[in-house]
Order: structure tokens, then sequence, then C-alpha cells
């Protein structure tokens, strides 16, 4: 239901070091505010995610390309996600030196590629498979930080440990998500609010107006 969702930039002008602290408070604050069912930050918003060439353990498709976002805990419950095999993020996937991934159906369908394979229609043959990001170096301009980091570790290995219907229906593009380690910088904040886009706006620049003066809502 695209009328309960409202996106925008969360940015804040000059010393960075005091976003992530910010981040939080106002994430906090809004939840807690009335009309408003969930909120949910990540690096990129929902289909604007960067694309980079992959490989997977397994897997013979050759020039594999899929979309990645990091995104936190709450991600897939704001946006009521539905699970087809595994399961999503756990506190302990937060943890620095963590390399689990989730990924879509489309991932399953276009980079496994192997409709014949046990549980494909499922994604259960995917749980478990490890991705490597092929061209991260090349692509480094397009990459958020976090996620650049992040496929640095352990030789560049995520292991995956859930498969998500894509959403919106719309996306049939491959996707990876990565628990967010570190706050990125813009970064993108949605809120759920059933009764009303409106309010939720008007709450979201109280907010960030009333934490910090240079704390300021983007597009």
């Amino acid at each position: 239901p695209v009328e309960e969702f409202l996106t925008a930039s969360l940015v804040i002008d000059g010393d960075t070091s005091r976003f992530e602290t910010l981040r939080i408070e106002a994430v906090r604050q809004l939840t807690a505010g009335a009309g408003i069912s969930g909120v949910t930050v990540s690096a990129a918003r929902l289909l604007e995610e960067p694309s980079a060439g992959i490989e997977v353990e397994g897997s013979d498709v050759q020039d594999a390309q899929s979309q990645f976002n990091s995104v936190d805990e709450k991600f897939f419950d704001v946006f009521g996600a539905r699970f087809l095999a595994g399961r999503g993020f756990d506190a302990g996937d937060f943890g620095p030196g963590r390399t689990p991934v989730i990924v879509n159906r489309s991932f399953v369908s276009e980079v496994l590629g192997d409709p014949a394979s046990p549980g494909f229609r499922t994604g259960a043959n995917a749980l478990g498979r490890r991705v490597r990001y092929r061209d991260r170096e090349s692509s480094a301009e397009r990459e958020t930080a976090l996620v650049r980091r992040s496929a640095q570790r352990e030789g560049g290995r995520h292991e995956i440990v859930g498969v998500v219907e894509d959403f919106p229906p719309s996306n049939d593009e491959p996707t990876i998500f990565h628990p967010m380690i570190e706050a990125p910088h813009p970064a993108s904040l949605t809120i759920r609010a059933p009764s009303g886009i409106g309010l939720a706006a008007t709450r979201l620049r109280e907010v960030t107006s009333g934490l910090d003066p240079q704390l300021r809502v983007g597009r």
C-alpha cells in the first residue's frame, strides 16, 4: 500500500560524527509517534539500489549482476516482506565480522538459474551459498562505503541465510540485502503511517529540527 509509506533522506551538515546518535534518537521519537506503525533505515531507498557484478557458489550463470542494499533490523517488518525460505536478520547479524545476506526471489530465479534443482521454487536451494562481489573495486563510486567494506571482509564472501519475496511487486531485479553495521550518511529513512503520510511528514520535520538545526530532511 504505497499511500502508507513516506521516504526521505536524512543528512547532517558539517561534522558527521554526531549523525549516528541523532539518527537513532530520531528513529526512536518517530516510532513513538501516533499514527506511525514503523520506521526503518537503509543505505539506499527501495528501487534505487546500486548494482554490481557478482559470483555465486554453485551457480553457472555468467556475468551475473545484482542490486544491493544495507538495511537495519526493522526493514523487512516495516515493508511487510514475505520470506520464502530461511530467516530474517537477528541481533547477532549486526556485529562486526558477520557476513550474512538475504536475497530476493528474482535473485534465485535469475542468478542461480537452475529450475530443476531441489528447492528452486521456494528459494531453499539458495540457503548456505556464498556470494562474492566480482567488480567491487571498479564499482566503488556507486557502492555505499558500508557495503564496500563489508564486501572486502572474509574475502568478500557472504552467506545467504534467507530468501524474501520481491517487493514491491514491480521490482523484479536480483537484490542482495546486507545487515547495516554502520549507518550510512546520508541515510534513507522510510516511515510507515497507515493513517496517512501528511502527518508523518510534519512529525519528521518536527523531530529532526528539534534534535539539531544541522540535521535536515532531503527529498
